[in-house]
């Protein structure tokens, strides 16, 4: 008679009554190691996970130790092994087999030294790590007799069981996921496909180091080959150095890791290879869906993520995986005898048919279709540089002639990379601020673009994958005005200016580039250029093509405030256009261009940048409270041709230092900020000290060692607009260089023949500025002016625009 399948619920085996485990010592080691390895790996996740928020973040400035910090838990992990491994017992096999994950865990290692966003890299080194470990333990297997035993077998159950379940858990994806590129896909099914093949063979061979090690007991228990593959399941998990995806990808796993010892009970009867089969699709589904749904690197963004983003669908997908999971485990463990007698076979795979049917429609009607990401920023060589002496001196006359020249070389000079493309049916975006062409292709149209001759670099231009929902409205804490709120305002001297002159802005176009502006709002309504319903020439949103202004974060909202605002901003009567260029938490190269082209020469909606653009109606003053570090996919050089260009042009340029000061100095290294060409700005709060977050000079990614920032502003705890008619306090360097921009546009209205004229105006800012006598950081010696960090002090809108009026 045949051997049924053991059943889950049988009595485990007691590892105490056991002669051969050789006494409690062994046991109570083993227990120890389990909680010593559950322990090590909540640390190491949860660890890992904030490092890589931090540096994702980037305002702390810290080295990259996730190399480090995964090579000690690998030791903490592994070097028990070392040890445990020759005891004898039951344990031994337990730990020789775990000693596998650990090696596979080092050779993963290697990925944690790659750059932060380097996904494609990362996996390609995981699969060959996973295909050594699968290799490692097939010849292993190989010593190892058939462990087939004749009987009634469960494997067309099993299957549709699995797919089943699989089914069911890609609805959530489905519906609130988006795939990533088709490499970025290929390479998440590469990695969990060879992940649940590997914990199968794991499974196994563990098995069967215990039956070898005692033929004659049933080693070992359902209970221990559960506590066995939750045990690898935290090795290998922890040890996975795929950005981003503790939270999304571990619960799963370790669901599915209980699951398999299920299934393996079911498939005991059969061949060996159809049960690697099965717990590979298994245990491989649970980590493909996170790995192609979610993209890892856009969890990094939860410390300044806004409501709505990606975590919060990130989280839904992995609570409802699990919870399928959960009851598909728990199903099984119940109700395992009834469902081995059972003969629904292959009935199965009718409702798991049904549920995959109503999978694909939710995708289709609800879901986000096609591939996202995987975009290259190319930079040609030939870039145009101006000649101070043969711009032309009027101002409008200067603004079309750079815009003319910037436009006919670009169009000379990227003819034939645009015939080459359009050829081989791939997308693209041209530019003309700076010379290049956003591509979109992976890393084999990178090796074409990087051999052709008029290419100087290509660079990474990432794009966060769409959400299923619209992001919520935002609004302020504060619902209705509150005046002698303005200690700002006062700070800098600017209704002193009101006051005595009548100078508020008028005639002066600003430049909004951040994430939108609620032009609805009281404060902002009536300086708004369309505010007439005619946005052509006005608004540009690159993110969500919305046709009229809106913001989806606050923070351009508030930045303009401090600008114009009514009642809150330092130039109340100028007049602003605006663009969106960071609508999410990830903005690249081409998007930040888009938005400044469209400052210089602003174009209709749905317009062409290079034949509907009009110069002469574009800002005057450009504010850019926004940095772009690499995970953004910028170098120190990205934006140079632009900023240049754009001083040609005589757009006045003013970029906030960024957030990454804790009296740690050359932390001033994201463009545009880094710039000579433009004016950077520091944050002071209201007692007159710098911001402990201000960044600080010098500037040393470029190896200029050039000071930064120029000038202080009021940039903590700043009352401005916010949203849906409210208001907001906030703090940062983005609110400190809106009262820069705030003061040229006084400046300029108060003096309409410096308009245009960069340097000059910055002199007279410099030399105006009041004298910083806050407590200085710990990394800058002297307040003798410039110094770095405070460069000429805190600026003063009354003795600047005093300065400007005196101007010829």
């Amino acid at each position: 008679m045949a051997n049924p399948p053991e059943s889950l619920t049988q009595e485990p085996i007691a590892f105490s009554d056991r002669a051969q485990n050789g006494g409690c010592l062994k046991t109570a080691l083993f227990i120890f190691y389990l909680i010593w390895l559950g322990l090590v790996s909540l640390i190491a996740q949860a660890g890992m996970w904030l490092i890589e928020n931090l540096l994702f973040e980037g305002s702390m400035g810290l080295p990259d130790v996730r190399g480090w910090v995964g090579l000690g838990y690998l030791i903490a992990v592994g070097l028990p092994l070392t040890v445990l491994i020759w005891l004898p017992g039951v344990f031994r096999g337990f730990f020789r087999v775990a000693g596998i994950s650990v090696a596979v865990g080092l050779l993963m290692l290697p990925a944690r030294w790659l750059f932060l966003t380097d996904f494609q890299s990362a996996t390609l080194i995981v699969i060959g790590s996973l295909g050594i470990g699968i290799w490692i333990c097939s010849r292993l297997l190989s010593h190892h007799p058939s462990d087939k035993v004749p009987g009634k077998s469960h494997d067309s159950f099993v299957f549709g069981m699995i797919w089943l379940v699989f089914g069911l858990a890609w609805m959530p994806y489905a519906l609130w996921g988006a795939f990533g590129s088709l490499l970025d896909v290929l390479l998440g099914i590469g990695v969990g496909g060879l992940l649940g093949w590997f914990m199968a063979l794991l499974l196994d061979l563990f098995i069967e180091q215990s039956r070898s090690a005692h033929p004659a007991e049933q080693f070992p228990s359902p209970v221990l080959r559960i506590v066995f593959m939750v045990a690898v399941g935290l090795i290998i998990s922890s040890s996975l150095p795929l950005v981003g995806f503790q939270l999304s990808l571990t619960p799963p796993l370790m669901l599915s890791a209980i699951g398999a010892v299920v299934i393996g009970s079911f498939l005991k009867n059969s061949r060996s290879a159809l049960r690697h089969k099965a717990l590979g699709l298994w245990i491989g589904s649970a980590a493909i869906l996170p790995l192609v749904f979610v993209d890892g690197d856009e969890l990094m963004l939860v410390i300044s993520s806004s409501p709505g983003e990606l975590m919060e669908y990130a989280l839904r997908m992995m609570f409802v995986h699990c919870l399928v999971l959960l009851i598909g485990v728990g199903l099984g463990l119940i109700f395992l005898k009834r469902l081995q007698e059972t003969a629904i076979s292959r009935w199965l795979y009718l409702p798991a048919g049904l549920v995959w049917v109503a999978g694909l429609t939710v995708y289709l009607i609800a879901g986000q279709a096609g591939f996202y990401g995987e975009r290259l920023f190319v930079i040609f060589r030939q870039q145009v540089t101006f000649d101070e002496q043969m711009l032309p001196h009027d101002v409008a006359e200067r603004r079309n002639f750079v815009y003319q020249s910037l436009v006919r070389n670009a169009e000379t000079t990227q003819a034939d990379m645009q015939r080459q493309l359009n050829r081989l049916r791939i997308g693209y975006r041209s530019y003309y601020l700076v010379n290049a062409i956003e591509v979109n292709g992976g890393p084999l149209v990178k090796l074409w673009l990087t051999t052709r001759p008029e290419v100087e670099r290509v660079l990474p231009s990432p794009h966060l994958r769409p959400l299923s929902e619209t992001l919520p409205a935002v609004e302020g804490s504060i619902d209705e005005f509150e005046p002698n709120r303005d200690w700002n305002l006062a700070m800098i001297r600017a209704p002193e200016v009101w006051n005595e002159w009548g100078v508020r802005g008028a005639g002066i176009v600003i430049g909004l580039a951040d994430s939108g502006a609620d032009w609805e709002h009281p404060q902002l309504h009536d300086q708004y250029r369309g505010k007439n319903g005619d946005h052509n020439y006005n608004w540009l949103d690159v993110w969500f093509g919305s046709p009229f202004p809106q913001d989806t974060s606050g923070h351009g909202t508030h930045t303009l405030g401090s600008i114009l605002g009514k009642e809150v901003g330092v130039a109340p009567d100028a007049e602003w256009i605006g663009c969106v260029n960071l609508g999410r938490n990830l903005g690249n190269p081409a998007v930040y261009l888009d938005c400044w082209q469209f400052l210089l020469a602003p174009y209709p909606q749905g317009g062409d940048p290079f034949r509907d653009g009009r110069p002469e109606i574009g800002a005057h003053v450009i504010n850019n409270s926004w940095g772009c570090p690499e995970v953004e996919g910028c170098d120190p050089a990205v934006f140079l041709p632009a900023v240049r260009a754009l001083k040609a042009a005589g757009v006045f340029v003013v970029v906030s230092a960024g957030n990454s000061g804790y009296s740690r100095c050359g932390s001033v290294d994201a463009p545009p900020a880094i710039y000579e060409e433009v004016l950077t700005v520091g944050a002071v709060n209201r007692n007159g000290d710098l911001a402990g977050f201000s960044s600080i000079g010098p500037v040393t990614v470029d190896g200029s060692q050039r000071l930064k920032a120029e000038i202080l502003a009021p940039g903590e705890e700043v009352y401005s607009s916010f949203p849906n008619g409210t208001y907001e306090l906030a703090s940062g360097t983005s609110m400190a260089g809106p009262h820069v921009a705030g003061v040229v546009a006084l400046m300029w209205s108060a003096n309409p023949n410096l308009i245009g004229r960069i340097d000059e105006t910055r002199q007279i800012i410099f030399d105006t500025a009041q004298t910083y006598r806050g407590v200085l950081p710990e990394c800058v010696e002297s307040n003798i002016r410039p110094a770095q960090g405070i460069g000429y002090g805190i600026i003063d809108a009354y003795a600047a625009v005093q300065r400007a009026r005196e101007a010829r």
